[in-house]
Protein backbone atom coordinates (compact mmCIF):
# COMPACT_ATOMS: atom_id res chain seq x y z
CA UNK A 1 0.00 0.00 0.00
CA UNK A 2 3.06 2.05 0.64
CA UNK A 3 3.84 2.26 -3.17
CA UNK A 4 -0.21 2.94 -3.62
CA UNK A 5 0.33 5.96 -1.40
CA UNK A 6 3.42 7.41 -3.54
CA UNK A 7 1.88 7.29 -6.37
CA UNK A 8 -0.96 9.33 -5.27
CA UNK A 9 0.95 11.36 -3.51
CA UNK A 10 3.07 12.28 -6.70
CA UNK A 11 0.57 13.39 -9.09
CA UNK A 12 -1.14 15.28 -6.43
CA UNK A 13 2.49 16.79 -5.91
CA UNK A 14 2.45 17.19 -9.59
CA UNK A 15 -0.83 19.03 -9.79
CA UNK A 16 0.40 21.50 -7.01
CA UNK A 17 3.21 22.23 -8.95
CA UNK A 18 1.62 23.00 -11.81
CA UNK A 19 -0.47 25.18 -9.52
CA UNK A 20 2.29 27.10 -8.49
CA UNK A 21 3.34 28.05 -12.01
CA UNK A 22 0.47 28.09 -14.41
CA UNK A 23 -0.58 31.58 -13.93
CA UNK A 24 2.90 33.46 -13.90
CA UNK A 25 4.34 30.97 -17.07
CA UNK A 26 1.12 30.71 -18.98
CA UNK A 27 0.87 34.23 -19.52
CA UNK A 28 3.77 34.21 -21.69
CA UNK A 29 3.02 32.74 -25.36
CA UNK A 30 4.90 31.95 -28.41
CA UNK A 31 8.83 31.15 -27.69
CA UNK A 32 8.85 32.56 -24.28
CA UNK A 33 6.66 30.12 -23.03
CA UNK A 34 8.89 27.66 -24.70
CA UNK A 35 11.94 29.31 -23.16
CA UNK A 36 9.81 29.22 -19.72
CA UNK A 37 8.78 25.46 -19.68
CA UNK A 38 12.24 24.65 -20.91
CA UNK A 39 13.67 25.73 -17.86
CA UNK A 40 11.31 25.42 -15.41
CA UNK A 41 12.52 21.32 -16.52
CA UNK A 42 15.93 21.80 -16.69
CA UNK A 43 15.28 23.12 -12.76
CA UNK A 44 13.36 19.79 -11.43
CA UNK A 45 16.21 18.12 -13.51
CA UNK A 46 18.93 19.60 -11.73
CA UNK A 47 17.04 19.05 -8.31
CA UNK A 48 16.38 15.54 -9.25
CA UNK A 49 20.19 15.15 -9.43
CA UNK A 50 21.36 16.79 -6.67
CA UNK A 51 19.09 15.70 -4.19
CA UNK A 52 20.59 12.07 -3.62
CA UNK A 53 19.51 11.43 -0.42
CA UNK A 54 15.76 10.89 -1.91
CA UNK A 55 16.29 10.17 -5.91
CA UNK A 56 19.57 8.45 -5.93
CA UNK A 57 21.14 11.30 -7.95
CA UNK A 58 22.91 10.70 -11.47
CA UNK A 59 22.54 7.13 -10.28
CA UNK A 60 19.14 6.60 -9.58
CA UNK A 61 17.13 4.82 -7.37
CA UNK A 62 15.12 1.18 -7.66
CA UNK A 63 11.75 1.03 -6.50
CA UNK A 64 9.87 -1.36 -4.75
CA UNK A 65 7.53 -3.83 -5.77
CA UNK A 66 4.16 -2.22 -6.05
CA UNK A 67 1.28 -3.84 -3.67
CA UNK A 68 -2.49 -3.27 -3.17
CA UNK A 69 -3.96 -5.78 -0.73
CA UNK A 70 -1.10 -8.00 -0.61
CA UNK A 71 -1.40 -8.77 -4.38
CA UNK A 72 1.85 -7.90 -5.63
CA UNK A 73 1.96 -6.21 -9.21
CA UNK A 74 5.21 -7.82 -11.19
CA UNK A 75 6.04 -9.09 -14.61
CA UNK A 76 5.70 -7.79 -17.72
CA UNK A 77 2.14 -9.25 -18.41
CA UNK A 78 0.32 -7.80 -15.32
CA UNK A 79 1.72 -4.50 -16.08
CA UNK A 80 0.90 -4.99 -20.01
CA UNK A 81 -2.58 -4.81 -18.72
CA UNK A 82 -2.53 -2.59 -15.90
CA UNK A 83 -1.08 0.26 -18.25
CA UNK A 84 -3.21 -1.08 -21.45
CA UNK A 85 -6.32 -0.17 -19.02
CA UNK A 86 -5.24 2.90 -17.61
CA UNK A 87 -4.59 4.01 -21.07
CA UNK A 88 -8.54 3.33 -21.83
CA UNK A 89 -9.69 4.68 -19.32
CA UNK A 90 -7.41 8.19 -19.98
CA UNK A 91 -8.47 7.84 -23.37
CA UNK A 92 -12.37 7.89 -22.24
CA UNK A 93 -12.08 10.59 -19.67
CA UNK A 94 -10.28 13.04 -22.21
CA UNK A 95 -12.65 12.33 -24.77
CA UNK A 96 -15.84 12.75 -22.44
CA UNK A 97 -13.88 15.88 -21.22
CA UNK A 98 -13.69 17.51 -24.15
CA UNK A 99 -17.61 17.01 -25.24
CA UNK A 100 -18.30 19.31 -21.71
CA UNK A 101 -18.36 23.14 -21.28
CA UNK A 102 -14.56 22.88 -20.14
CA UNK A 103 -13.81 21.14 -23.08
CA UNK A 104 -15.89 23.56 -25.50
CA UNK A 105 -13.66 26.44 -24.42
CA UNK A 106 -10.68 24.56 -24.75
CA UNK A 107 -11.40 23.74 -28.21
CA UNK A 108 -12.46 28.12 -28.76
CA UNK A 109 -8.97 29.00 -26.97
CA UNK A 110 -7.22 26.15 -29.30
CA UNK A 111 -8.77 28.06 -32.50
CA UNK A 112 -8.18 31.71 -31.15
CA UNK A 113 -7.52 33.20 -27.66
CA UNK A 114 -8.77 36.65 -28.30
CA UNK A 115 -12.18 35.17 -29.63
CA UNK A 116 -12.49 33.20 -27.01
CA UNK A 117 -11.49 36.30 -24.40
CA UNK A 118 -13.83 38.36 -26.32
CA UNK A 119 -16.88 35.44 -25.96
CA UNK A 120 -15.92 36.33 -22.47
CA UNK A 121 -13.86 32.71 -21.28
CA UNK A 122 -11.63 33.04 -18.49
CA UNK A 123 -8.61 31.94 -20.89
CA UNK A 124 -6.01 31.91 -18.01
CA UNK A 125 -8.22 29.87 -15.85
CA UNK A 126 -8.96 27.21 -19.02
CA UNK A 127 -4.79 27.05 -19.36
CA UNK A 128 -4.00 26.64 -16.25
CA UNK A 129 -6.45 23.83 -15.01
CA UNK A 130 -5.78 21.94 -18.26
CA UNK A 131 -1.99 22.41 -17.14
CA UNK A 132 -2.44 20.94 -13.58
CA UNK A 133 -4.45 18.06 -15.00
CA UNK A 134 -2.09 17.06 -17.77
CA UNK A 135 0.65 17.30 -15.06
CA UNK A 136 -1.47 14.87 -12.77
CA UNK A 137 -1.48 12.70 -15.66
CA UNK A 138 1.97 12.75 -16.54
CA UNK A 139 2.91 11.90 -13.17
CA UNK A 140 0.65 9.31 -12.52
CA UNK A 141 2.10 7.86 -15.99
CA UNK A 142 5.87 8.61 -14.38
CA UNK A 143 4.69 6.16 -12.04
CA UNK A 144 3.60 3.46 -13.46
CA UNK A 145 6.49 3.47 -15.21
CA UNK A 146 8.74 3.40 -12.45
CA UNK A 147 6.79 0.03 -11.09
CA UNK A 148 6.82 -1.59 -14.02
CA UNK A 149 10.56 -1.09 -14.80
CA UNK A 150 11.79 -1.23 -10.65
CA UNK A 151 14.06 1.52 -11.72
CA UNK A 152 14.30 5.20 -12.08
CA UNK A 153 16.71 7.80 -13.33
CA UNK A 154 17.19 10.92 -13.58
CA UNK A 155 17.06 10.36 -17.89
CA UNK A 156 13.46 10.47 -18.03
CA UNK A 157 13.37 13.97 -16.49
CA UNK A 158 15.97 14.87 -18.94
CA UNK A 159 15.99 17.78 -21.75
CA UNK A 160 15.75 14.89 -24.97
CA UNK A 161 13.08 12.85 -23.34
CA UNK A 162 10.97 15.89 -22.85
CA UNK A 163 11.70 16.35 -26.70
CA UNK A 164 10.88 12.93 -27.33
CA UNK A 165 7.43 12.92 -25.72
CA UNK A 166 6.76 16.54 -27.49
CA UNK A 167 7.42 15.09 -30.54
CA UNK A 168 5.27 12.14 -30.12
CA UNK A 169 2.43 14.74 -29.78
CA UNK A 170 3.37 16.80 -32.92
CA UNK A 171 4.04 13.54 -35.25
CA UNK A 172 0.55 11.95 -33.59
CA UNK A 173 -1.20 14.83 -33.98
CA UNK A 174 -1.87 18.45 -31.27
CA UNK A 175 -5.37 18.84 -30.09
CA UNK A 176 -5.88 14.89 -30.66
CA UNK A 177 -6.10 12.40 -27.59
CA UNK A 178 -5.73 9.61 -30.23
CA UNK A 179 -3.17 11.09 -31.93
CA UNK A 180 -1.00 11.84 -28.72
CA UNK A 181 -1.57 7.70 -28.34
CA UNK A 182 -0.55 7.49 -32.24
CA UNK A 183 2.37 9.16 -31.83
CA UNK A 184 3.92 7.55 -28.51
CA UNK A 185 2.78 3.93 -30.26
CA UNK A 186 5.00 5.13 -33.65
CA UNK A 187 8.15 6.92 -31.93
CA UNK A 188 8.35 3.84 -29.23
CA UNK A 189 7.75 1.45 -31.81
CA UNK A 190 9.39 2.14 -34.83
CA UNK A 191 13.07 2.73 -33.50
CA UNK A 192 12.95 -1.53 -32.73
CA UNK A 193 11.66 -1.78 -36.19
CA UNK A 194 14.41 0.05 -37.68
CA UNK A 195 17.00 -2.04 -35.26
CA UNK A 196 17.66 -4.08 -38.36
CA UNK A 197 19.24 -0.87 -39.92
CA UNK A 198 22.17 -0.10 -37.40
CA UNK A 199 24.34 2.11 -39.78
CA UNK A 200 20.97 3.89 -41.43
CA UNK A 201 18.77 4.11 -37.94
CA UNK A 202 19.06 7.59 -37.21
CA UNK A 203 18.89 8.68 -40.89
CA UNK A 204 15.64 6.50 -41.61
CA UNK A 205 14.18 7.51 -38.15
CA UNK A 206 14.59 11.42 -39.06
CA UNK A 207 13.21 10.58 -42.96
CA UNK A 208 10.29 9.17 -41.72
CA UNK A 209 9.58 12.16 -38.88
CA UNK A 210 10.58 14.53 -41.78
CA UNK A 211 8.27 12.91 -44.44
CA UNK A 212 5.68 13.04 -41.70
CA UNK A 213 5.45 16.24 -41.15
CA UNK A 214 5.63 17.58 -44.41
CA UNK A 215 2.99 15.07 -46.04
CA UNK A 216 0.79 15.26 -42.41
CA UNK A 217 1.71 18.29 -41.07
CA UNK A 218 -1.26 18.86 -38.78
CA UNK A 219 -0.06 15.40 -37.53
CA UNK A 220 -1.00 11.89 -38.33
CA UNK A 221 -4.57 11.19 -36.70
CA UNK A 222 -5.94 14.72 -37.36
CA UNK A 223 -4.56 14.26 -41.12
CA UNK A 224 -5.97 11.36 -41.70
CA UNK A 225 -9.07 12.53 -40.36
CA UNK A 226 -9.47 15.62 -42.74
CA UNK A 227 -8.69 13.60 -45.90
CA UNK A 228 -11.08 11.36 -44.99
CA UNK A 229 -14.04 13.88 -44.70
CA UNK A 230 -12.58 15.18 -47.72
CA UNK A 231 -12.80 11.82 -49.62
CA UNK A 232 -16.50 11.35 -48.69
CA UNK A 233 -17.63 15.21 -49.76
CA UNK A 234 -15.73 14.23 -53.06
CA UNK A 235 -17.63 11.22 -53.46
CA UNK A 236 -21.28 12.79 -52.64
CA UNK A 237 -22.97 13.58 -56.28
CA UNK A 238 -23.65 16.96 -56.76
CA UNK A 239 -27.36 17.90 -56.52
CA UNK A 240 -28.39 20.82 -58.81
CA UNK A 241 -30.98 22.55 -57.18
CA UNK A 242 -34.07 22.68 -59.21
CA UNK A 243 -35.31 25.65 -61.54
Amino acid sequence: MHGLIALIVGAALAGTLAFLVARPILRLSGHYLAMATLGLGIIVSIVINREIEFTGGPDGISVPVLQIFGWKLRGPETWYWIVAAVLVIVIFLSLNLMRSAFGRGLRALADSEIAAQTAGLDTAALKARVFMLSAVIAALSGSLFANAERFITPDEAGFLRSVELVTMVVVGGMASTFGAAVGAALLTLLPQALSGFELWHDFLFGVILVAAMIFLPKGIVPSLHLGLIDRRRASRPDVSPLP
